[in-house]
């Protein structure tokens, strides 16, 4: 007798709202990339399919890490339903069963999922490539795409345990043949009797097999727990950036930057007309107001990676891999930034009285330490740390690849006088510092690096600078004054020795869609900013401070799992 099998009402909605999305799915994700690596992305979260132990949890996992995709702007929310549609026509937890592909007379592949490979072969059909009838039947030639690169071999090892259960019943049937035997020897009269013990032996033979469907019952309740270890899995952008320009320009951009360009200077607040000259260098930082003739515009070093976390649309700080790509908040802590050892402190006065020596405790530095050279004062070259002083946050959008940021940071500056290398390099140990001849890791191209640090004591240490950049975007941006100048406390009009400039403008660039886990080249991240006094007079004067700073940081961006 065929026992009638009920399809769960759950199951139905499942099938049927995949159905009505699939339309809308082809046209959100026409490649079947965003679909494909939401299917991988649930891969991770809940388990290789071979090894789930039970199919409704796996399927009901799968659902909470499409779910997660769409919220994350990762998967078209009407390419949800054929998610959750090709896990639920797997063979994921379901021990011995393979996916089926039967070729009719017609020549039509389709696809089901069969009890055993044996099944499978018995129907004429032959095992599927994948775990899912979604792809268990490629093209020929054109090969397997299961989620996560794997392909279902035998979930079959296993399929086997529960065979032996039915065969120790067996011999109980066997039993009872001696008895017929053993009333052999009796004489013919008794023979009828005999007889009628035969019957009785064979009835008992099928009640042995009744228990062994029994033996398989509890299975499904072993997994009722394996929901519960399926978590979002944390996504960040990553951002590694890279060389620009060969040339930022000289002093007073004599000689001028060479191409490529991210920003350029406008002599009006429409940002229309160019000043001469205008462009501005790609991967450079260009600061001070209009008489900043002094120190030449700097090559931002490449090679430095930050992280931020994914929260919808939204991006917070990372504790990233470490310190040197974190994007968290300096502090609670705080220590003399005027001192080689670091010695902690709660205030100035712990510091010898030095305003703004004492300062949080650095968790996260923006890029290596950056040099600025002075050919007009040496003595006054100096070596910059970036540390992150408050956490970095900002919006994305993984489906084009925008992104804007704000980065609080402070600048800490350190005259160091050395005209050839401002700060200290790591060439295997430090070249000079506090750390001369200690072991480091290069930080980036310059091979600066915040394990060799400069020397903060002596007075050395000048002052930790406030500098948000803010948006740094890979849109575009525009610092405009109608008098030129673009800060508080600005002293000379215009921008990086040009004076007539009202207009500081960046061009950013979206990286494209980030959806596939792909590094992307091709993202421009750029900031217009202010930078404070450094409270040195000298320092202030050579390099027209207060005034305005832009950079620009080329590079590759990738959404990658939270590190």
């Amino acid at each position: 007798m065929k026992i009638p099998t009920r399809v769960p009402l759950a199951l139905v909605l499942l099938f049927a709202s995949a159905r009505l999305a699939s339309a809308n799915c082809a046209a959100d994700d026409p490649t079947g990339s965003m679909t494909a690596a939401a299917r991988d992305a649930a891969e991770q979260a809940c388990g290789p399919c071979a090894s789930a132990p039970d199919h409704g949890a796996y399927v009901s996992c799968v659902a909470q890490s499409a779910n997660t995709s769409v919220t994350n702007n990762m998967l078209p929310k009407s390419c949800k339903g054929k998610v959750k549609k090709c896990a639920a026509k797997s063979v994921c937890g379901k021990p011995g069963f393979v996916t089926c592909c039967i070729t009719n007379k017609k020549g039509v592949t389709s696809c089901k999922s069969k009890k055993s490979a044996d099944a499978c072969t018995a129907k004429g059909g032959t095992v599927g490539v994948c775990g899912s009838c979604c792809d268990a039947c490629p093209f020929p030639g054109s090969g397997p795409t299961c989620p996560g690169g794997t392909t279902t071999t035998t979930a079959g090892a296993t399929t086997t345990t529960a065979a032996p259960t039915t065969t120790t019943a067996a011999p109980t049937t066997t039993t009872h043949a001696p008895t017929t035997t053993t009333a052999a020897p009796t004489t013919t009269t008794a023979a009828p009797t005999t007889t009628t013990h035969a019957p009785t032996t064979t009835t008992a033979a099928p009640t042995t097999t009744t228990a062994a469907p029994t033996t398989t019952t509890a299975a499904p309740t072993t997994t009722t727990a394996a929901p519960t270890t399926t978590t979002t899995i944390p996504m960040s952008l990553k951002f590694t950036n890279v060389a620009g320009s060969s040339s930022c320009g000289g002093p007073g951009l004599s000689p001028v930057p060479a191409a490529p360009f991210t920003g350029a200077l406008f002599s009006d607040t429409a940002c229309s007309t160019p000043t001469t000259p205008s462009d501005m260098g790609r991967g450079c930082l260009y600061i001070g107001g209009g008489n900043a003739k002094a120190i030449p515009p700097g090559q931002v070093p490449s090679g430095a990676t930050n992280y931020l976390n994914i929260s919808g649309s939204n991006l917070v700080a990372s504790n990233g891999t470490g310190s040197l790509d974190c994007t968290k908040a300096a502090g609670p802590g705080k220590v003399c930034l005027n001192n080689d050892t670091l010695n902690t402190c709660t205030n100035d006065a712990g510091c010898g009285g030095y305003t703004g020596a004492c300062h949080g405790v650095a968790n996260c530095f923006f890029g290596p330490p950056l040099e600025f050279p002075n050919p007009i004062l040496s003595s006054l070259t100096t070596c910059v740390q970036n540390v992150m002083q408050l956490d970095g946050s900002g919006t994305g959008n993984p489906s084009t690849g925008d992104s804007s940021v704000t980065l609080p940071l402070s600048s800490w500056v350190y005259v160091t006088g050395n005209l050839g290398s401002p700060c200290p390099h790591c060439t295997g140990t430090c070249t000079y510092g506090p750390n001369a001849g200690g072991a480091c890791v290069s930080g980036g191209s310059s091979t600066t690096s915040h394990t060799c640090p400069p020397e903060r004591g002596g007075g050395a240490f000048q002052a930790p600078l406030s500098v948000t950049l803010s948006p740094l975007t890979t849109g575009t941006t525009s610092m405009t004054s109608s008098t030129g100048n673009f800060c508080p406390s600005q002293k000379t009009a215009g921008a990086f020795a040009v004076a007539a400039a009202k207009c500081v403008n960046t061009q950013g660039n979206a990286a494209g869609p980030l959806t596939d886990g792909m590094p992307h080249a091709g993202a421009i991240l750029a900031s217009g900013f202010c930078i404070p006094t450094t409270t040195n007079s000298t320092i202030d004067g050579v390099a027209d401070l207060p005034g305005p700073g832009l950079t620009s940081l080329p590079g590759t961006a990738q959404i990658v799992p939270t590190p």
